[in-house]
């Protein structure tokens, strides 16, 4: 009966620091505002497959959307866009429904190359270092976020190492099962401001602005 009333304690206490730990990862999430400028932003439009996860591997294609100079001015590209990979390993849950890592870490890749091979991107490649935390967001939301070790590309000529941080949309309630055609967007950072994609235009300030940068 000791014995039984001791595991009980000792559950109580691994429950209670787990809901601590994980209060503490939502209250303090920096969202997109870790990711230094200049940074990108990819994301799935119509016509990418999105984000699937098979047998606790994540993998998620799109496109290279936008480049972030500072917080008012972004270089919006008009398309056709740069494809844009994520594979991220092994997924591990932490706080049972709603803290995960992807323990293995993964790699990114942008650029015409990334569809067969993810070191070749002519825009970016980078290893995911150590792992990528996910945390459940609620109706079917989760976030996730993790450091880059920059490998190559234009981008990030010169840069080490930086970080990514985005949002899964559209995910079954148990994230750690498979599902398939999640939509995603995220933020990569920071890279270089040039080159910058010819196919561009820059918005600054407020959204009234787009309309009249459109017709220059």
């Amino acid at each position: 009966m000791e014995t039984l009333k001791m595991s009980m304690r000792k559950g109580c206490v691994r429950s209670l620091l787990g809901s601590l730990a994980a209060a503490f990862l939502l209250a303090a999430s920096p969202g997109f505002a870790a990711v230094q400028y200049p940074k990108v932003q990819v994301a799935s439009v119509p016509g990418d497959p999105g984000a699937s996860q098979l047998s606790g591997d994540l993998f998620a294609v799109g496109s290279y959307t936008s480049l972030l100079l500072n917080d008012t001015e972004t270089v919006v590209l008009d398309g056709p866009f740069e494809s844009f990979f994520l594979a991220a390993e092994t997924l591990t849950e932490f706080v049972p429904g709603l803290l995960w890592r992807y323990v293995d870490g993964g790699q990114l890749c942008i650029g015409a190359s990334c569809a067969g091979d993810m070191t070749a991107g002519e825009l970016l490649t980078g290893d995911i270092f150590r792992s990528l935390t996910v945390v459940n967001r609620g109706g079917g939301v989760v976030e996730f976020r993790g450091l880059v070790d920059f490998t190559g590309g234009s981008l990030v000529a010169g840069v080490d190492r930086g970080r990514i941080e985005g949002f899964l949309y559209n995910v079954p309630n148990d994230f750690s099962g498979d599902f398939r055609l999640a939509g995603f967007v995220a933020r990569i950072g920071p890279v270089n401001a040039i080159p910058l994609p010819s196919a561009a235009w820059l918005l600054i300030g407020a959204l009234p602005l787009v309309a009249r940068i459109r017709k220059v």
